[in-house]
């Protein structure tokens, strides 16, 4: 099967194919298509993605939407199919080989070939990284925000052998298909941006199911490394039923041309502005059927690149990225390149 690839890094058009892979951001929802397979649908409830999610399952114009994802998802998926009055059609699909948690907890030495050490932040990483260096392993690393070129030649690295140990975020929880045998969480804490949390079940579930590939593995094995978390709680994530989210209504996030619409009805060309007053006036919170998606990233990132262009031509785009002191810089150097103003001076 050809197919086209797009995603917000990479666009690879393949002349002649009828389908095509994308990122649900990168989703067309005007061409009107047979099928659409929506992939990793329990990211309907994650805060910050989940509204792309949403816009994909509910705005494709497919003759028939094809959702996969954790079974955490269904309550969600059965709510956005009653507000579009569809049927829903539920398929269950098995684990084709089994899946089991270490009783013990795994030292670094213990580390071996096809083992997947995960960690949540890019220091821990390589800490890792060069902790298991110095025990004359061979090391690929996968995080996040790898280009793509660098991601596949780390993930084809490990898969070949070249570097048999892989140290990751959980970024290896979505989109990769590694010959992982044994998953290691290296601590089963995390940083979310908000706090310091305990993973949740469908956390480690999801990162933990990668370990004991069908057809390259007989089972899968998923532990925690020895002074980051009790291997009995550990046990207890994996063994957690999927919960029924306490709401149901699916996030939403306005497009561009409702960004564009609104910003026409005020007079305004501020992206910022436009942004505030859908967060303030457009969806009421107390709405019985969506919730609107936390927009204060996108406005802090609009709040830097308003440079007085009409917004229907502005940086929506670009607004669902970190807003940490060194992208507040570096987009305060584009804004300036882009309009009138000057470029704002900072240190990195």
């Amino acid at each position: 099967m050809v197919a086209s690839l797009l995603t917000g890094e990479e666009r690879d058009i393949v002349p002649g194919a009828r389908h095509v892979a994308c990122t649900v951001e990168m989703a067309d929802t005007n061409r009107i298509i047979n099928v659409a397979v929506v992939d990793e649908a329990q990211m309907l409830a994650d805060p910050d993605r989940g509204a792309a999610w949403a816009a994909a399952v509910m705005g494709v114009p497919a003759h028939e939407v094809v959702v996969f994802g954790a079974p955490d998802c269904l309550p969600l998926v059965r709510r956005i199919a009653e507000l579009c009055d569809e049927p829903v059609k539920v398929v269950r699909l098995e684990r084709k080989n089994p899946l089991h948690v270490a009783g013990d907890a795994v030292g670094l030495s213990a580390i071996t070939d096809a083992d997947a050490v995960v960690a949540f932040s890019r220091r821990d990483i390589f800490i890792l990284r060069e902790q298991l260096m110095t025990r004359e392993r061979r090391v690929a690393v996968i995080y996040g925000n790898l280009g793509p070129e660098v991601r596949r030649a780390e993930s084809r690295r490990f898969r070949e052998g070249e570097a048999p140990v892989l140290v990751a975020t959980d970024a290896i929880g979505m989109g990769l298909n590694l010959p992982i045998r044994r998953v290691v969480f290296s601590t089963l804490m995390k940083w979310d941006g908000r706090q310091e949390r305990s993973l949740t079940p469908a956390e480690v579930r999801q990162i933990g199911g990668r370990a004991g590939r069908f057809g390259q593995h007989e089972a899968g094995i998923v532990a925690v490394m020895a002074g980051g978390g009790d291997p009995a709680r550990l046990r207890q994530l994996m063994a957690t039923a999927p919960a029924t989210p306490d709401d149901r209504r699916p996030l939403v996030s306005p497009d561009r041309d409702i960004v564009a619409a609104v910003a026409e009805e005020l007079g305004t060309a501020s992206l910022s502005e436009t942004l505030r007053r859908i967060r303030r006036a457009v969806l009421r919170p107390g709405d019985p059927n969506y919730r609107l998606a936390d927009l204060a990233v996108q406005i802090n990132v609009a709040t830097v690149m308003d440079g007085g262009r009409p917004v229907a031509a502005g940086p929506l785009g670009l607004c669902p990225v970190p807003c940490g002191h060194a992208t507040r810089a570096l987009l305060g150097c584009c804004a300036g390149a882009s309009s009138t103003r000057p470029a704002p001076r900072s240190r990195l």
